[in-house]
């Protein structure tokens, strides 16, 4: 139930942050999204300060054996997470490995990471502790949070995306089609919350990844009508098998850690969340892009001389512009952009469809690993246990 509570926080956050962006942004400006996180980040230090405390089995390791600082892994691990994130805010927009910035980076990341990795394995106490990777839990666990940030964030950017570009949306409407989806996981933890302690958590997790990549497929065959209700509803599906997944992923994970490395394993694993999230949100916005490319050169294939269609619609277009005043000329030039528009609006769903079918078939491809963790011993009937 603590990992319910947790999560719903966890959670729920990227489906609220949509909406308030698109309010402030609607009615402010798109600067006051970053300035807001300055106030909400002071109250959060002073909450942590003041109500946040070491368990006591922690405080008698930090008596006993002292509070030191890797300050050599943390500066490396720094440099090659930095350098990461870098090259995917500005990949796609440097053109990636064509671009001298990007390779330099990347550079830069495999110093940090490689020297990281070896130093923190060798370290005394080291910032992350990469041996508890070998605990075959929770490493698949961990790896199972980073699909599940790569999906989550991804599919967060890319609905209200849809909506505003090309259903005319407002911001702030764009991102309230998320909202009811955090809604459906409010109600949903507490209830799996009870089930993790009844159910084999590997069963739970494969049916929540197997609703939401449902879901995804089922957002791959929308199209240009879709309406605002049909979004809503296809958010709250991928929601309700969303909600499955965080608390067993994190029983699973934790099932076998002993208690002193929980604090580590909460950084890896909400590590691995987020870096999953960048690498999500770079891979859907380059390939919307490409996609879009690719199939603006198919569509486009099909509009020339020789085909019927395109001659009726170019003829019906350019005789309605003429019949509302303009010139002959000005008329079949108009029909012309109108043409193109519709071609880049349609090449631009398609590729849209193609980054939530790629997702639907993350979330399946991934069911399989699932089984080769061990299920979680549990006391008393709801606390897994080492």
């Amino acid at each position: 139930m603590a990992f319910a509570v947790y999560g719903i926080a966890v959670v729920v956050a990227p489906t609220i942050g949509p909406w308030l962006g698109g309010w402030i942004t609607d009615n402010y400006s798109w600067r006051w999204i970053f300035y807001i996180n300055v106030p909400v980040g002071l109250l959060s230090l002073l909450l942590t300060y003041f109500l946040v405390s070491d368990p006591p089995y922690m405080k008698r390791v930090n008596l006993k054996d002292g509070f030191r600082v890797d300050y050599v892994g943390l500066g490396l691990i720094s440099l090659g997470l930095g350098s990461m994130q870098i090259i995917l805010d500005k990949g796609q927009r440097e053109d990636w490995f064509a671009s001298d910035l990007i390779r330099f980076f990347f550079v830069l990341m495999l110093l940090g990471v490689i020297a990281g990795v070896i130093w923190e394995l060798y370290a005394k106490d080291p910032v992350v502790d990469f041996r508890m990777l070998r605990n075959r839990n929770f490493a698949i666990a961990t790896t199972a949070m980073f699909f599940l940030g790569f999906v989550l964030y991804s599919s967060t950017v890319l609905i209200p995306q849809l909506l505003q570009e090309l259903l005319g949306y407002p911001a702030e409407l764009a991102g309230l089609a998320l909202s009811p989806g955090g809604a459906v996981i409010m109600l949903m933890m507490p209830v799996v919350g009870i089930l993790v302690s009844r159910v084999d958590t590997r069963w739970l997790i494969a049916f929540g990844c197997t609703v939401s990549a449902t879901s995804l497929f089922v957002m791959a065959g929308w199209n240009l009508n879709l309406d605002y209700r049909h979004a809503v509803l296809g958010r709250m599906l991928q929601s309700f098998g969303l909600a499955f997944l965080f608390i067993p992923i994190n029983v699973a994970a934790f099932a076998y850690v002993p208690k002193e490395k929980t604090n580590m394993g909460t950084g890896i694993i909400n590590l691995a969340r987020n870096i999953g999230a960048s690498v999500g949100i770079a891979t859907v916005t380059t390939m919307l892009e490409r996609r879009t490319q690719f199939h603006m050169a198919q569509l486009n294939e099909h509009v020339n001389p020789m085909s019927e269609a395109y001659r009726r619609l170019l003829a019906s277009l350019t005789s309605a512009f003429s019949s509302a005043g303009g010139s002959a000329t000005g008329a079949a030039s108009r029909a012309h952009g109108m043409i193109y528009n519709m071609i880049e609006r349609q090449a631009t769903m398609l590729s849209f469809l193609d980054d939530f079918k790629m997702l639907g078939v993350v979330f399946f491809a991934i069911i399989p690993i699932f089984f080769l963790m061990r299920r979680p011993k549990m006391s008393g009937g709801s606390v897994p246990v080492h």
